[in-house]
């Protein structure tokens, strides 16, 4: 073995070294993206741009992954409304509310209209059966006068 053999055999082991750097900076760094670095440094490294960029990719830093959002519950609606009462006992309660409504408008706080709108709501609460009976029940009874 000449000393130019060796010569050439130092200089390829040495140019490996240099060719491959990205690679193993990636590696010594523990970059996510070593395989990606890898492959750009072994395809293209061969150009100056190829090896330069996966030189650069391999020293920066990794930007520290940043947990997803959780997705938040819908936000909350306040309600003023007080909660559902058992049906019997609001059913008791509606023709006292009925009469109170009745009275208001009799007074001339309600108006006509707005005692058949409220009327309306109380009776379609307790539901669509028994609200037609009692509207038929508790409707005033309003009679027509005889023209003769």
């Amino acid at each position: 073995m000449g000393p130019e053999i060796i010569f050439l055999l130092i200089a390829a082991v040495g140019c490996f070294i240099l060719y491959m750097l990205p690679t193993w900076l990636a590696h010594y760094y523990e970059r996510k993206n070593l395989v990606g670095i890898a492959i750009l440094n072994i395809c293209l490294g061969w150009t100056l741009l190829g090896w330069v960029g996966a030189l650069v990719w391999s020293v920066i830093e990794d930007k520290p992954q940043e947990p997803l959002p959780q997705p938040s519950a819908p936000p909350k609606v306040e309600d003023d409304t007080p909660p559902p009462e058992d049906t019997a006992s609001s059913q008791g309660e509606i023709p006292d509310l009925i009469q109170k409504l009745h009275d208001l408008m009799q007074s001339g706080v309600l108006t006509e209209e707005e005692f058949q709108l409220k009327k309306t709501e109380l009776l379609n609460s307790i539901g669509s059966e028994q609200s037609n009976e009692t509207l038929v029940l508790s409707d005033p009874i309003i009679e027509k006068p005889n023209p003769n």
